[in-house]
């Protein structure tokens, strides 16, 4: 028991003794070659504290004023370039009325089209584009399709033999713009300028509608924020034959053509009620 009780000392010495001679056992362990002396650490400087405070209060500060003259000094003018740039607004063109003959034949109708608008340009002129040309634009990622309004061509199957009576339509005057009549135009606009096109101006044309869009940084389109459709002008029934003034225009070319001449008019009236029926002018266009 004595010797067993001297082994337990001196073993108990030893752990003991190690852990004395290796306070920092850990330190060597994790980093090599470390003296801990605590008089290496140098004390944090007063000064130094307070100048890196006081530089990132000013520029706390500099950054606070910005943001105030941004969002409270310009804040309007600064929503009002955002939305500019984020909605924008498509005039959505009427079609126009169309014109009928007594019979319900038409003399002048409306086809798809677009109106090309080109905001760079200080006067505006109307470009009408083809159904089929905006749809090439918009295969091919053309940026004019950005600009394209909804629109339509007139068109008339009659042609020639109708041209005089009918008329034609024009692109608006700045000469016209100046007139109280068509204070509710715009540059760009076609009015009728001869015929029944003109005469009947108030009557054919409608209202226009819009489109109020967002769109991105492209300027795709991204969703419409208001829609107002618009209102198609009215449709006008003429007392003309167009079957009539057909044989008309071919009777008058032959007559015109034996007699050596080079023009000439005639009319087709009906007696009981003075109703016109054909009205020809010739040479056409």
């Amino acid at each position: 028991v004595v010797s067993f009780s001297n082994q337990l000392t001196k073993v108990t010495t030893k752990i003991r003794h190690s852990k004395k001679e290796e306070p920092f056992g850990w330190t060597d362990f994790l980093l090599p070659n470390f003296h801990y002396n605590q008089e290496q650490i140098a004390p944090k400087s007063t000064w130094r504290i307070i100048f890196f405070l006081s530089l990132c209060l000013v520029l706390f500060f500099i950054i606070f004023l910005r943001l105030f003259h941004l969002q409270i000094v310009r804040g309007s003018a600064n929503r009002e370039l955002a939305n500019g740039n984020r909605i924008q607004i498509k005039t959505i063109h009427a079609p126009r009325g169309v014109i009928f003959d007594r019979n319900g034949k038409i003399l002048a109708a409306n086809a798809p089209a677009f109106r090309l608008n080109n905001p760079s340009l200080v006067v505006r002129k109307a470009i009408l584009v083809t159904r089929e040309q905006a749809l090439e634009w918009e295969v091919k990622n053309d940026p004019r399709v950005l600009n394209l309004e909804v629109d339509n061509v007139r068109t008339y199957p009659m042609g020639e033999k109708f041209a005089h009576v009918v008329g034609y339509m024009g692109e608006i005057s700045e000469e016209q713009l100046k007139d109280k009549e068509f204070k509710d135009y715009h540059l760009g606009d076609r009015i009728g300028k001869i015929g029944v096109e003109a005469e009947y101006e108030k009557l054919l044309r409608g209202t226009d509608g819009g489109e109020i869009i967002e769109v991105d940084s492209t300027g795709r389109k991204i969703r419409t924020l208001r829609l107002q459709s618009p209102v198609a002008g009215q449709n006008i029934h003429l007392s003309l034959d167009a079957s009539l003034q057909e044989k008309l225009y071919q009777l008058m070319n032959e007559a015109l053509s034996s007699s050596g001449s080079c023009c000439g008019g005639a009319v087709a009236e009906d007696p009981t009620s003075g109703k016109i029926l054909a009205l020809l002018s010739l040479p056409s266009f």
